[in-house]
This record gives structure tokens, C-alpha cells and sequence, in this order.
């Protein structure tokens, strides 16, 4: 199996709706769907197991149901579930882009790629579409990256480890920045849009604990986000990067607010 497509949910039917339809509608059928629940008491795991009943599914489906400790425990145990030698991480309320969007993207796996990177269109009148151009720790830090449009090679987190499931929001960034940490990577961009991305969920939602997060994770790696500065760089230079790092972070948490409030929310 190429390739795992993995959803989280907890109480969102009708989120899990429209993820689920999009599903079932892509003409590519070689891939399983790994429907992760965190024990849901509105009718989410018994609506995709009628459907199951009823042959709905083309593709293989892998299913649990169970209490789990958040986004991140949810996710891992979709990792550990998923037969695919990648994973694209889709939740509940998120949904593929096209009915060709599984068939076009599978074609840059064969290629041994450690990363595929595409992009997003958040689900709402504004409708913008966000390109990943690259990589790094500096664009980590200042747009963070499309993780329910990146697919990741699933030997990777048996590599550098799976999601920290102590953070509530930002464990893959964290995750990340691990990645980045641990050596080169071979990535394909590409400016196909893979998700439509739904705004109500618990990012945009929580933006204190998001900004606290963020702030941990960055405090926490700029050692070995220094490491990557020669030591002929000296303090002053050090000291501005770190200057530089807050302000960037203070920038687009403001900017978040601004565009959820303002222009979402209309």
C-alpha cells in the first residue's frame, strides 16, 4: 500500500461528513482511509460503519474507536494503524480538493520523496490559497508549514519519533522542527491544492494556547536552531536572529487574529 489517508475526529458528524464524502468520491481507489475516533457520542463512528456495511468504500478502511488523550494521541494512533508507506493527514472537516486530487498527488510517491508538499484553500467566502515555496526553520517560525497538505513518508516518524501528545495544537510543528533538526530532506513541491481547509477548528480557535505553544516549541529548538549558525557568526548576530524571532512570531500571531475576526468571520 502507497499510501494512507488518516482522519481524526471527535463528535464532529458533520464534519466528518464532507471529509468522508471526499473520500468517496476520488477516482484513484488505491490508497486505504484510516478513520481514527476518539470515542464520539454523535453518531460519527456508527455513520461510517453503515456506510462500511454498505460497501460504500472502494478503497481499503482501517477503524478505531476509542477515548485517546487529544489531536496528537489521535493522530499517532493513525500512524500506527496505517499500512501506507506515506500518510496524508486529512481531519474531520477537512476535505480533499478534487476527484482527482489522490490519483495526481500518488504519482510523485513512487519517486521515494520524504516529503510532498502541496497546498490549501481555507473553506470560506475569502478562499485564499496558500503555496509552501520551501522549508526551513526561519519559514517554520514565520508561516509555520500546510501540514493537512504535506504527506510524509511514514518510515520518518520511526526515524525521529511521532507526535508529542503533551501539545494541544502545535505538536506538528514541533514535529517539524525535529524533522528539520535531524538532517536534509528530499521534498517535491508542488502548487496543486490537495485540502480544503476548515477554519473552525481548535487552531483557529485557541490562540493563546497556540501563541504559548509556538513560543515553547521555538524557546526550546533554538539551540539546535543555532547550531545550524557557524560559531564565526559571533554574539551580536545571535542576539538579532533571537530579536528578530519574536518579533516575527508576535507579527503573525496578530495577523492570524486579524484575518479570523475580520475577514472569516466577516
Amino acid at each position: 500500500m502507497l499510501l494512507s489517508v488518516v482522519t481524526i475526529n471527535f463528535n464532529n458528524k458533520s464534519g466528518l461528513i464532507k471529509t468522508v464524502n471526499s473520500i468517496l468520491n476520488q477516482n484513484n481507489k488505491d490508497f486505504e482511509w484510516v478513520f481514527v475516533d476518539g470515542n464520539s457520542t454523535d453518531g460519527s463512528y456508527e455513520y461510517v460503519k453503515e456506510l462500511i456495511d454498505n460497501s460504500f468504500f472502494k478503497c481499503k478502511v482501517r477503524m478505531i474507536s476509542e477515548s485517546d488523550k487529544g489531536i496528537y494521541d489521535a493522530m499517532n494512533k493513525g500512524i500506527h494503524l496505517s499500512a501506507g508507506k506515506y500518510v496524508l493527514f486529512l481531519n474531520s472537516g477537512d476535505f480533499l480538493y478534487g476527484k482527482q486530487t489522490l490519483g495526481e498527488i500518488s504519482k510523485q510517491l513512487n519517486f521515494g520523496y520524504d516529503l510532498v508538499c502541496g497546498s490549501i484553500r481555507y473553506e470560506s467566502t475569502f478562499r485564499r490559497v496558500l503555496n509552501l515555496q520551501n522549508i526551513s526553520f526561519q519559514s517554520l517560525k514565520e508561516k509555520g508549514f500546510l501540514h493537512p497538505a504535506t504527506i510524509i513518508k511514514k518510515e520518518l516518524f520511526d526515524k525521529i519519533g511521532i507526535y508529542n501528545d503533551q501539545f494541544r495544537i502545535c505538536g506538528d510543528l514541533e514535529w517539524f522542527y525535529r524533522l528539520l533538526l535531524d538532517g536534509e530532506l528530499n521534498i517535491y513541491f508542488t502548487k496543486k491544492t490537495i485540502t480544503v481547509y476548515n477554519l473552525d477548528g481548535i487552531s483557529y480557535k485557541n490562540y493563546q494556547v497556540r501563541m504559548k505553544e509556538r513560543e515553547q516549541i521555538f524557546a526550546k529548538n533554538e539551540i539546535g536552531y543555532y547550531a545550524q549558525v557557524k560559531e564565526d557568526k559571533g554574539l551580536l548576530l545571535r542576539f538579532l536572529m533571537h530579536l528578530w524571532n519574536r518579533i516575527s512570531g508576535i507579527y503573525y500571531y496578530f495577523s492570524d487574529r486579524f484575518y479570523f475576526h475580520f475577514i472569516y468571520k466577516g
